[in-house]
């Protein structure tokens, strides 16, 4: 009799063991897929403040982040450096360092037109930007310059090389900026 309490009492003690055990791994479950959607929640904010030109794997996307924010870092570096040299007044006008380039680009009918102002140290940037606008499948047809205190204005006019292909404005607008900053 007293080893078929004994029994019982082990069964018992084996089903509430197997019950919390069960409970802890449901609780277990739910806590991993709890997590798993505030990182998805986390990492799609992280994913619409950065542009991004392609999907990757999410580490290649948070690596292209941390890359992102880190040349925003220096860039923002590099503005409190030129705002603290611009406040005491220790600048030249002419310093090629703080000589800030302006490109404007305009598409209309079978035309792209680029217009740069910049200063007169930036000798290699019309070369360039040119050999972007060739790169990017595009014809230079005329370019006008003007040159006034300090600064050179210059207007490119080109036109596609295959018409049937055309030229992504877009994107050479966005070359060229990556080209000045």
């Amino acid at each position: 009799m007293d080893n078929q309490k004994q029994q019982q009492q082990n069964l018992k003690q084996q089903q509430q063991e197997s019950s919390s055990n069960s409970s802890s791994r449901i609780n277990r479950n739910l806590l991993e897929r709890n997590r798993r959607i505030q990182m998805n929640t986390l990492l799609s904010k992280l994913f619409s403040l950065v542009p991004q030109r392609q999907q990757f794997s999410v580490c290649a996307s948070v690596d292209q982040a941390t890359s992102y924010i880190r040349k925003l870092e220096e860039k923002i570096k590099k503005l409190r450096e030129r705002k603290e040299v611009i406040l005491r007044g220790d600048h030249d006008d002419h310093d090629e360092k703080f000589e800030p380039v302006v490109i404007n680009v305009k598409s209309s009918e079978s035309t792209l037109e680029v217009s740069i102002i910049s200063g007169l140290k930036k000798k290699n940037l019309l070369h360039q930007v040119i050999s972007v606008l060739v790169e990017e499948g595009a014809e230079v047809v005329n370019i006008t310059y003007h040159n006034t205190g300090g600064r050179v204005f210059h207007t490119i006019y080109s036109k596609p090389i295959y018409t049937r292909i055309g030229i992504e404005t877009s994107r050479v607008d966005q070359r060229l900026k990556e080209l000045i900053s």
